[in-house]
């Protein structure tokens, strides 16, 4: 779908006050090979080499992402990078790295994600996309027993025959935009009810388990555990009554962004180290598109990782050089629909990114997808 064609049906009713300090997704605790030792700590870098890239410090990655791949197949070597991992402590989120300025870089999450860290104070902005969703391996799937009187989640718009109070159970691992905000935005636009559906959350390693279980109704889990799931369902445990992909049609259904903190923006605006890393990013995001790419890729993680390859789901990577404009107003309006955030709010879609180091890149991509390491 174009960017002129994405497009939100209007906002019906406000609904869900839903909570505004969650963790951004897709945070990755261990990376690449370049700039780190077995401690797990930044190693210093030669002095030939650090004289000459720029480094970098992001959070040292323990599974494949984008700049893990980039810094495996040299791209941003290429582009005069040196990435410095840093290893987080337990517990250490992402926003509170940054916070206490040991990682330069915000490795993921959505857009409403960055707004979050604005209003908590940490100035980030979005510079360049990552994942998206896809046909086949879905940012967001809702999952209930196959016998279940939910057949659809438009059955949230009815109350439930079996509760005292009418109301469905429904798992969700927070109360992200894409958690609990996708099914309130979608059943307002049905102009179906809402007060039937009680959020529940719990950890979303167990949720497919809870509702084989009959401990909920229905279940919201991301890509991740789409392995899982399928395996239920060929079990006759499970069924996947709707994905985010059925319910609007387009890859930023499951938009993700990455950036920096806007002080190292500010001081490496002029010298190209910006632009530089979003060119190495949108060439690992082209060539993780590939199948035997993303194979090859799960080899190296399960040497470097350790990760049991049965478990890992990839999604799609946007091949945007930008971020999609009228992705991220949509973002705000479900988010303002189920409460995460108010029109009100000082903090502004316009305000958590920036197209400025859209990338650039003259390399086919059949060129990038070609690439391996040396």
């Amino acid at each position: 779908m174009s960017k002129e064609t994405i497009r939100t049906k209007p906002i019906l009713t406000r609904v869900l006050a839903a909570a505004l300090a969650l963790p951004l997704i897709f945070t990755v605790a261990a990376c690449g090979q370049a700039g780190s030792n077995n401690t797990g700590a930044p190693s210093a870098a030669p002095a030939a080499e650090s004289e000459t890239l720029a480094q970098v410090r992001v959070p040292k990655p323990s599974a494949v992402n984008e700049y893990y791949v980039a810094d495996k197949l040299g791209f941003f070597e290429e582009e005069g990078i040196q990435i410095v991992p840093i290893q987080l402590g337990d517990g250490v989120s992402v926003q509170q790295a940054a916070e206490q300025d040991i990682i330069d870089y915000m490795t993921g999450g959505h857009v409403t994600g960055f707004a979050r860290a604005r209003i908590a104070g940490i100035q980030a902005t979005a510079t360049h996309p990552g994942m998206v969703d896809n046909d086949k391996l879905f940012h967001i799937a809702y999952y209930a027993k196959p016998d279940s009187l939910l057949q659809s989640l438009d059955d949230l718009g009815s109350p439930n025959p079996n509760s005292s109070d009418g109301k469905w159970t429904f798992g969700v691992g927070g109360s992200d935009t894409c958690i609990t905000g996708y099914p309130i935005y979608y059943l307002n636009s049905r102009n179906l009810d809402t007060q039937y559906v009680q959020f529940t959350e719990l950890e979303e390693a167990v949720i497919l388990q809870a509702i084989v279980a009959g401990q909920l109704d229905l279940g919201a889990v991301h890509s991740q555990r789409q392995p899982e799931a399928d395996l239920l369902i060929a079990d006759g445990a499970l069924a996947r009554i709707m994905s985010s992909w059925e319910m609007f049609g387009d890859e930023y259904a499951g938009l993700s962004v990455r950036g920096f903190l806007q002080s190292f923006i500010d001081e490496h605006r002029e010298d190209g180290v910006i632009q530089a890393f979003s060119n190495a990013h949108y060439k690992a995001r082209v060539w993780l598109n590939e199948e035997e790419n993303r194979q090859l890729a799960i080899l190296w993680a399960v040497e470097d990782f350790g990760i049991d390859p049965t478990k890992v789901a990839f999604q799609k990577f946007t091949e945007d050089t930008d971020i999609n404009e009228a992705a991220i107003e949509r973002w705000f309006e479900i988010a303002y629909l189920a409460g995460e955030f108010s029109p009100e709010d000082p903090v502004k879609p316009a305000d958590t990114y920036t197209n400025e180091f859209a990338a650039k890149v003259s390399e086919s991509k059949d060129s990038i997808r070609a690439r391996r390491p040396e």
